[in-house]
């Protein structure tokens, strides 16, 4: 598909589930493809996930719920209080990504239970400043994860492995989360 044909598709999906054209299910099922889908563009991903959100709590609370989490979820509710502390510190309308606490797509998708995360995408240098709240299995603990990278090797070995914070340990990840953020805003 052409880069062209795929933004038509795009606005078209979102027009309809702006419209509320789709049931529940269809909306997991779009979300799931969304997730999948390597041709949309990470802005395009985002406009998709959150609409698929939005309309899915209209539809189905409960599956919602599931897939999203609690809306009053801690984790969100502590990178909320930082992001908003942060945008008064930093000039952020530059992001690439939406600034505003998501949901990962590895929860969408079903391989990991809490992705709570924040970041920042600079357009010029594609390099990203990321800070989230994870936990990928019911065993395992909940912890920060903290990195730069660039947006090319996020999801490949070859990008530098995240700075690992216990949950209790927020106000470092916060530190940490900040001056990553600076070097990005920055160009570095």
């Amino acid at each position: 598909m052409t880069k062209s044909s795929i933004n038509v598709q795009v606005d078209n999906i979102l027009g309809m589930i702006i419209a509320e054209k789709f049931e529940a299910d269809r909306l997991v099922s779009l979300l799931k493809n969304v997730a999948k889908n390597k041709q949309v563009t990470d802005e395009q991903s985002e406009d998709l996930v959150e609409a698929i959100e939005k309309q899915l709590w209209v539809t189905s609370a409960i599956k919602a719920k599931k897939i999203f989490g609690a809306r009053n979820r801690s984790t969100c509710q502590q990178l909320q209080f930082f992001l908003d502390d942060i945008v008064t510190r930093h000039e952020l309308s530059e992001n690439q990504h939406k600034t505003k606490v998501k949901v990962g797509v590895n929860v969408l998708i079903g391989q990991a239970l809490i992705y709570d995360y924040i970041s920042y995408k600079n357009r010029k240098t594609g390099m990203i400043a990321h800070m989230a709240f994870r936990k990928i299995r019911k065993e395992d603990k909940l912890e920060l994860d903290v990195r730069k990278v660039h947006f090319k090797e996020q999801h490949t070995e070859k990008g530098e492995k995240p700075i690992v914070f216990e949950s209790h340990n927020f106000d470092d990840a916060c530190a940490l989360f900040e001056n990553n953020l600076s070097e990005v805003l920055s160009g570095l």
